[in-house]
């Protein structure tokens, strides 16, 4: 589930676990401390102030998170 809004997303992962907890801290360290894990979910923060904004960087994240995963399937296999 991602929710986005002015001040970054928040982003809870199916059964509350990420596919790859390796590729989940290096976008962690990544993201140099706009980005955490609270309560059980990432939380980035960002300055969207247009809509457009915020549906292009939910969008770029979803894709960033999802690239992490499918590399982690393709070495596993």
């Amino acid at each position: 589930k991602l929710d986005g809004g002015p001040r970054g997303a928040t982003i809870q992962f199916h059964n509350e676990k990420f596919e790859s907890p390796g590729g989940l801290v290096a976008f962690l360290e990544d993201q140099r401390g706009l980005a955490k894990i609270k309560d059980n979910k990432l939380v980035i923060r960002r300055d969207w102030r247009r809509t457009s904004d915020k549906i292009k960087g939910a969008f770029t994240i979803a894709k960033e998170l999802a690239a992490i995963v499918a590399k982690e399937i393709k070495q596993n296999r």
